[in-house]
């Protein structure tokens, strides 16, 4: 488990290493009750909604933010961890557990084959080899696979835009 968090404190730094996101103007892909279009309001309303605890191990704010230096903030709970910019607007879901999976029904602990079978072979690879992204309208799809399985999944708000372009 200390791997996987390892790789989701550093999903943004891994992702700049072979690309950056344009923000999205009109985002929503939802996730159980979660979705990118969530206030941070909204997202303690779901979390209490659906009887899901806050992990608050990294913090000792009162409503369990945790806030990076850049103002940037997001919440964990041991399903799902939700991020927002400084200014409260979502920018990304992190799915821990099996008990959400993608719309097309990939979820936590599915193979690299199937996610190729599912959403295809042309996803961007970020540069340890890791993080397998997909570009879809306004957000994007970016898979952890480690040992050949999914350990993580995100939902990112933003294009990918590749060093090159």
């Amino acid at each position: 488990m200390l791997k996987i968090e390892a790789y989701l404190l550093v999903t943004l730094i891994l992702l700049s290493g072979c690309a950056t996101t344009k923000p999205a103007q009109n985002h929503d892909y939802a996730v159980g009750g979660f979705s990118l279009s969530q206030t941070p309001e909204q997202f303690l309303t779901v979390l209490q909604e659906e009887n899901i605890e806050l992990d608050r191990t990294y913090t000792n704010e009162l409503d369990g933010r945790v806030t990076e230096d850049d103002g940037s903030f997001w919440y964990n709970s041991e399903h799902i961890r939700m991020h927002f910019n400084k200014d409260g607007t979502a920018y990304g879901i992190s799915i821990l557990s099996t008990k959400y999976s993608t719309n097309e029904g990939l979820k936590i602990g599915d193979t690299k084959s199937k996610m190729e079978e599912v959403y295809g072979e042309d996803y961007l690879l970020d540069i340890y080899g890791g993080w397998h992204s997909y570009q879809k309208e306004s957000f994007y799809l970016t898979f952890l696979i480690l040992d050949d399985k999914i350990t993580v999944w995100c939902i990112m708000s933003g294009t990918i835009v590749s060093d090159s372009d």
